[in-house]
């Protein structure tokens, strides 16, 4: 019996011009080509985006909804000098924040700045000498050269009006559509190796229903992986 057609497939690798110019491209459509053969998917190409210079000035954010009728905005940047990858809201009301370090400890950790302030209280911590609430190891790849670091979910009643906000459309690059009632926006960050090959999803429904859009990208200077990019569907 023949193989059934590949259908709905996604695939998402890294790739490299001529120039050294590396950046993140989403490929869509029903392939016949084999999966980890970027050259093959050329013409599929449904989105590129370039892996920028790493700096907590140019953070990569996302939010959804829109202004005045949405989520909390995210950021995620990565230090020029080190190799590890930052994750929080951005507010001013933020007290905690994610840090990835590249030594693969990784944690929730209590901002020290706003740790102090008097109307914060913890209901419980796990020790109160310490900032840290949570602590993990970087879990190990899922497939050659692919880490999946974390994800982001934000339900629709997360989505709610925002007056007198100051939140422009301009200050955040990707905003998601709100999500049906029951459902979640899903933002993942995953840690790519330059010579991992390309991944590929696979859904059985229509996959425009659930789009896939690729957000940023920073790169790694110390392991050569690409950090923080991140997509979302």
């Amino acid at each position: 019996m023949s193989e059934l057609p590949i259908v709905n497939q996604i695939c998402i690798g890294l790739a490299q011009d001529t120039a050294g110019r590396r950046s993140v491209r989403l490929y869509g459509g029903g392939l016949t080509q084999p999966a980890s053969d970027a050259r093959s998917l050329d013409d599929l190409v449904s989105q590129e985006i370039p892996v920028g210079s790493a700096s907590k000035k140019r953070p990569i954010k996302f939010a959804t909804g829109s202004p005045q009728l949405r989520s909390g905005v995210w950021r995620v940047w990565s230090p020029k000098e080190t190799g590890d990858v930052y994750v929080m809201p951005l507010s001013t009301e933020s007290f905690a924040k994610i840090s990835l370090h590249e030594t693969g400890d990784w944690r929730l950790q209590i901002l020290s700045e706003q740790s102090d302030h008097p109307q914060l209280h913890f209901v419980s911590r796990p020790d109160s000498t310490s900032r840290i609430l949570d602590q993990w190891q970087r879990p190990p790849e899922f497939v050659d050269g692919w880490t999946d670091a974390m994800t982001v979910l934000i339900p629709n009643e997360d989505v709610t009006a925002v007056p007198l906000d100051t939140v422009r459309p301009t200050d955040v690059p990707r905003w998601m559509s709100r999500p049906p009632s029951r459902h979640c926006s899903r933002y993942r960050i995953f840690l790519v190796k330059d010579d991992a090959a390309t991944l590929c999803v696979d859904w059985s429904d229509n996959w425009s229903r659930y789009r896939l859009t690729l957000i940023g990208a920073y790169p790694d200077f110390y392991h050569r992986e690409g950090l923080g990019w991140t997509l979302s569907l």
